[in-house]
């Protein structure tokens, strides 16, 4: 898992209300502006938590944990989540949160299975949800982790919806159905391994998009994919160690383009080295990508390949003039195809077609 340490988790501390306030308000932010939300039409986002709503909360009985990081030699309350009990079997959760600069290192999924592993430590069976149905990439990451859709809901005289979900902790399927009908099956991710890397180089507004796909490589790759992130301002020293390290043979994947640079032929990629290879993919629009490309120094040297005889993409959630160009994750798709992995290939595209499905319920 890309970790930046291992996190430490502590249950709320009074002392610390305006650090759990902050982390609640930052983390929800990014889908709030996302989804266009204001105080006015949604007040129920966390974006807009105040410190009257987290005493509500915890006087109703809610349980609150904090993960802390380790960064510069201080910890750093980095997300949190809490918990209350519907019934003997039943536990809810609510506000999982994790700050923008420390998503997609592992740290949700660190929260959720502890949480599930308290609860079950308390004789619970179920967890439910409530969340934004608009937020797809959230609804997505919950259902991989075998939650499923009891019912959705308009909220108010608003134009978003409540999504309420529900795990079975002891069986992974729900206890109940919608009118007397069996709930819907929802396609759940089965975590494979690669000799390969894939390294995702994310352009800084990539992360708060709720169409980003290169969070569901990592889904299906959890150990052999690196997410990292650009900015104009710094290169991620993460990502310059990774260039530097001696076992990893680091392969730039982008469309032909006029400049000398070593170019390695695709058919190549399964015996190209006897160091790991590792696929850094530009992770955001076109645009973005070739910008990436042109101000970043480190990504020159880099040998690169371009992928051929691609089919029309079926990505259709963003308006793209280069129809020609294919989205993060269908770039990881044709790699494996590449080198043979029929298994990632099938679940990749699995996952990727549930997404763009639940994206437009």
């Amino acid at each position: 898992m890309n970790r930046l340490n291992q996190p430490i988790i502590r249950q709320f501390n009074k002392d610390h209300t305006e650090a759990y306030l902050k982390v609640i308000q930052e983390a929800f932010k990014t889908v709030a502006d996302a989804l266009q939300m204001t105080k006015a039409i949604f007040p129920a986002s966390g974006a807009f938590f105040d410190k009257n709503g987290f005493y509500r909360l915890l006087n109703k009985g809610a349980h609150m944990y904090g993960l802390y990081v380790m960064v510069d030699q201080s910890e750093v309350l980095a997300g949190c989540i809490a918990f209350s009990s519907k019934d003997g079997n039943m536990y809810k959760i609510m506000k999982l949160a994790i700050l923008p600069d420390y998503r997609h290192l592992g740290y949700g999924s660190y929260l959720m299975a502890f949480i599930e592993d308290k609860i079950l430590s308390l004789g619970g069976k179920v967890i439910t949800l409530g969340m934004v149905s608009e937020n797809q990439v959230l609804k997505s990451w919950y259902q991989a982790k075998g939650f499923e859709i009891i019912k959705t809901k308009a909220y108010k005289k608003t134009n978003y919806n409540i999504c309420f979900m529900e795990k079975n902790l002891l069986e992974g399927q729900s206890l109940r159905s919608v009118d007397g009908m069996p709930t819907p099956s929802v396609y759940r991710c089965h975590n494979h391994e690669s000799e390969a890397l894939v390294c995702l180089l994310t352009h800084e507004r990539e992360r708060a998009r709720l169409t980003n796909t290169g969070q569901l490589i990592k889904d299906v790759l959890p150990n052999s994919t690196e997410i990292f992130y650009w900015s104009r301002v710094e290169a991620d020293q993460r990502f310059l160690d990774l260039l530097k390290d001696d076992l990893v043979y680091p392969v730039l994947v982008f469309p032909a383009y006029g400049e000398a640079r070593k170019v390695i032929d695709p058919e190549a990629l399964r015996v190209c080295s006897n160091k790991r290879l590792a696929f850094v993919i530009l992770d955001g629009t076109w645009k973005e990508a070739r910008k990436m490309l042109r101000k970043s120094p480190y990504l020159e040297s880099l040998p690169y390949v371009a992928l051929k005889d691609l089919e029309k993409t079926r990505y259709t959630l963003r308006r793209n003039k280069d129809i020609d160009h294919i989205c993060t994750v269908e770039v990881a798709i044709e790699l494996y195809k590449l080198l043979g992995k029929g298994e990632i290939v099938r679940e990749l595209t699995q996952h990727f077609l549930h997404f763009l499905d639940t994206y437009h319920e």
